[in-house]
């Protein structure tokens, strides 16, 4: 029926005609979405052709219910007609209703025929419908847990790259020897997310404590078939696959984990970790973990504080295992502008909650090292080494050829024993990833093992060779490493750029740090110089994360909730994509140098917007002073735009404190910088940020008409320190207003507004033009206190306003007014206590106590106007302002 091979995929010569078969059912789907069981000859009636296979999938489809009525399961003998076709290569038979007869129970199902890896694509169709026997090492577990399914090989499989030079042909005769080495096992289900996932260790299911690692040796029995895990998407691919029981995959656990990285030797130790997106900025809720909040549109880490907790736990119990002494870490969030509380910071705390106060320390760059979301970071033991010189930054302004919007910028950084004295520089970057290209060069992958941005990744190791013989952390200093995630093989072009340059690779091709599409490489590579290549005293890549399966993160999607637990452990296993690299080191001693002093500066946020007059903006600015034994550092502001600038005198070496900044009614719109700088004793270390200030205009309702923009009745009273209440006018339109015919006319929190003319509460104002944004100040009566006059009123009135409350109306015709909504009324202000306002509350009540005295001042001095005094209206101390105050343009 299915013809004979070798034919590779070729459909059946029967294909659209009827057909019977008698034989022994082998494997049973019916209940999945495969519909359908596999049926097989006995021995005693195979046909002996070893080019025919002897087996066949029989497709109910919508009939399954019909068919599983008969009682028949694996190893009944039984008779099936049906129709002969041909499902994504695969023979099958499709029967109706009636096309399945039962004919012998317990037969027992045939001798599984024994294959052995490689086996040609092109030969495997002859088996495809039987029962197989195969044995190999796990080069694949991506799909595990999600597809129930993962693949074995001969042996495990290195990507082209890592052993080969990139090439065109190379490449396309590799990956089709590849398909001759691996075959995928699963289920058969298809299903998603199986609960349980029945491959793993031992015959039980997979678990955080039973895995199933890359390189473990497995031997599985079962279907042969051709097709797909039953969905569409990463790690889903249509190719042959064996249909087994967890009774019949047999694992021997030969690549056992190991709870510490093998030894290394030397007195210090060097490492890098990639952390996948350790981010303190969460995606979709934040519940308190972090003082980040969420940013869906650019963080790329944990989702919750579930999620979150669950990473930072993994991560730190790896780095606690690795015991660096430096450590590089990628992919951490580029937010080294938050200061004490940038993603970085949250790490180290987290690891010194866990060993002690102050064992582990950053080096901190003070700002964002460029514009991805992404950055490389260094964390360092204080007790063992110090860091010497400054840090230095590889990017685009030190050669435009280093494209750093695609590879993130590299960080540099001079060490020194604190033992011996001996120095090096540690070196960590991260270059651009073979997803996708670096637009500016069109470097798209050209098939040929390197995957895209080549280009990128070659002019970003060409430049960084030339930049590190600069010696660019001021250091005279030629022991250094370079670590970290070159998204680059052993035998791709970076690789070998930099060998050129003088840095030798510390390890073997045979090496791998990272699993892609079942093949096994190195991206994370530690590269020496030759002077620093003779004090290294050993190497290692702690198999913590590629050799485990994906689904044993710490994410929680794709999971049921027995998953969420039984997949979780709060062990360094499956922590990130990448396996750490470590590097041992004994250095040659040195005379030391003396530590350089230093203060990083980082303000949260970095930049601020005020509105001229409005109120304050506040930045809380982090120092991280080294190798200072000094007092408390000085502060200082200084900007060129006459804005008020607020911050403490003093700061500790390793503080925080807040810069608050205003901007005057008048200023003009605009970004001004603000700098701060802080000195230690007799000026050193001396550092300094800038501020961004984005002053903008008050935004006005739109309103045509003036407006009471400050009432202040405390005037004289006890703790005043004006003489006089006042009422403030102000004109918010973009044309000049006139005060001829207007009057203002004041009541007490219940009292009634008085229509007589010359009544003390009663003004009217004498003409007068107010321009736009311009103030006009009606000075009303004196109290007995005080010690200032007002500025010089533009009217005065006798109005003795109640301290904490009242009524004030800005009318058009003098009358007994029973509300704000009076046809005569142009504004109106109620606050404290008073049973008339705009809007649906009062403004807030004025105080006058023997400290302090206060008015309701309109907010956005003055611009807004909702007609809502409980909300347009502000209590604070009073400033009056007359027709010479400087102008507030509202937008």
């Amino acid at each position: 029926m299915q013809g004979k091979t070798p034919s590779g995929d070729a459909g059946s010569t029967l294909a659209g005609q009827p057909a019977t078969v008698e034989g022994v059912i082998t494997a049973d789907f019916r209940t999945t979405t495969q519909q359908g069981f596999y049926v097989q000859e006995e021995g005693i009636d195979a046909d002996g052709d070893p080019t025919t296979s002897d087996g066949v999938f029989v497709y109910c489809g919508t009939n399954c219910a019909a068919v599983s009525s008969l009682t028949i399961g694996v190893g009944d003998r039984v008779r099936v007609t049906g129709t002969v076709g041909e499902f994504v290569t695969v023979t099958q038979l499709t029967v109706g209703a009636g096309g399945a007869a039962f004919v012998k129970a317990g037969v027992g199902v045939p001798a599984a025929t024994a294959l052995s890896l490689p086996l040609s694509v092109a030969d495997r169709e002859r088996y495809e419908g039987m029962r197989v026997m195969v044995s190999g090492v796990v080069t694949n577990n991506f799909t595990l847990g999600r597809g129930a399914s993962f693949d074995i090989a001969d042996s495990r499989i290195p990507t082209f790259t890592q052993v080969n030079a990139p090439s065109v042909t190379g490449n396309a005769a590799y990956a089709a020897e590849v398909r001759n080495r691996y075959i995928r096992i699963d289920d058969g289900s298809r299903a998603q997310n199986p609960d349980p996932e029945i491959f793993a260790r031992g015959g039980q299911p997979l678990s955080a404590a039973n895995t199933l690692r890359g390189g473990d040796t497995v031997t599985a029995t079962g279907v042969l078939s051709y097709g797909n895990d039953g969905w569409t998407g990463s790690g889903s691919l249509d190719t042959y696959r064996i249909h087994a029981t967890a009774q019949n995959v047999q694992v021997q656990p030969t690549n056992a984990r190991s709870d510490v990285p093998d030894a290394v030797g030397g007195s210090l130790r060097v490492g890098s970790m990639n952390v996948l997106n350790y981010f303190t900025s969460l995606v979709t809720s934040n519940d308190g973990c972090t003082p980040n909040g969420t940013d869906s549109a650019n963080s790329r880490g944990a989702n919750n504080c579930v999620e979150f907790l669950r990473q930072r736990t993994k991560t730190v119990k790896a780095i606690l295992g690795l015991n660096p002494d430096v450590l590089g870490l990628l992919e951490m969030q580029n937010d080294f502008d938050k200061g004490a509380n940038s993603s970085v910071a949250n790490l180290v705390g987290a690891l010194n909650a866990e060993v002690g106060a102050g064992t582990y320390a950053y080096i901190n760059p003070g700002a964002k090292v460029g514009t991805d979301a992404i950055s490389v970071a260094m964390i360092y033991k204080p007790a063992s080494v110090s860091p010497v010189g400054q840090l230095a930054k590889l990017d685009n302004s030190y050669d435009p050829s280093y494209l750093d919007n695609c590879s993130r910028p590299t960080l540099a950084q001079t060490f020194q024993s604190n033992a011996n004295g001996g120095r090096f520089t540690a070196v960590m970057l991260h270059l651009k990833s073979k997803g996708s290209a670096c637009g500016a060069l069109g470097d798209a992958d050209q098939n040929d093992g390197q995957g895209a941005a080549y280009r990128a990744r070659e002019q970003a190791a060409t430049v960084l060779g030339r930049w590190l013989a600069t010696n660019p952390t001021g250091i005279q200093e030629d022991d250094r490493i370079l670590m970290g995630d070159y998204n680059a093989y052993e035998m791709e072009t970076p690789l070998s750029i930099l060998a050129n340059a003088g840095y030798g690779n510390l390890f073997a091709s045979s090496a791998y740090s990272y699993q892609f599409d079942g093949q096994w490489g190195s991206l994370d590579h530690a590269l020496a110089s030759a002077s620093l290549k003779a004090q290294v005293t050993g190497q290692t890549k702690w198999h913590i994360n590629a050799d485990e399966p994906t689904v044993l993160d710490y994410n929680t999607e794709f999971k049921t909730a027995n998953q969420i637990g039984s997949y979780y452990a709060p062990t360094p296993f499956r922590g990130s994509d990448h396996d750490p690299v470590l590097v041992g080191l004994n250095l040659t001693a040195q005379a030391p140098i003396a530590s350089a002093t230093s203060t990083a500066l980082s303000a949260s946020p970095a930049s601020l917007s005020v509105t001229s007059g409005g109120p304050a903006a506040s930045s809380t600015v982090t120092a991280s002073t080294q190798n200072y034994s000094g007092g408390n550092l000085t502060v200082s502001t200084g900007n060129a735009a006459g804005l008020t600038v607020t911050a403490p005198a003093t700061t500790a070496p390793n503080g925080t404190f807040t810069v608050t900044v205003t901007a005057p009614a008048g200023t003009a719109t605009g970004t001004y910088p603000v700098t701060v700088t802080t000195a230690g004793d007799g000026g050193t270390p001396s550092s300094s940020l800038t501020i961004n200030v984005n002053v903008s205009r008050p935004t006005a309702a739109t309103v045509n008409h003036l407006v009471i923009s400050q009432v202040y009745s405390g005037g004289g009273n006890t703790g005043a320190t004006l003489k006089n209440d006042f009422v403030e006018l102000f004109n918010p339109t973009n044309g000049a207003l006139s005060t001829t015919g207007l009057f203002l006319q004041y009541a007490s929190t219940t009292g009634s507004f008085n229509a007589t003319a010359g009544n003390s509460n009663n003004l009217a104002l004498p003409a007068a033009t107010i321009q736009p944004g311009a103030y006009y100040l009606v000075q009303m009566a004196a109290g007995n206190g005080g010690t200032q006059n007002l500025p010089t009123p533009d009217a005065s009135g006798n109005a003795a306003m109640g301290a904490a409350g009242g009524k004030v109306a800005l009318v058009n015709t003098l009358g007994t007014l029973s509300g704000p909504t009076d046809n005569s009324v142009v504004d109106f202000v109620g606050w404290g206590s008073a049973n008339g306002f705009e809007g649906s509350g009062a403004a807030p009540a004025t105080k006058t106590d023997a400290t302090i005295t206060t008015a309701v001042l309109r907010a956005q001095s003055g611009c807004t106007d909702t007609d809502q005094n409980g909300s347009d209206f502000a209590v604070a101390a009073p400033s009056p302002r007359n027709s010479a105050s400087p102008v507030t343009i509202c937008n």
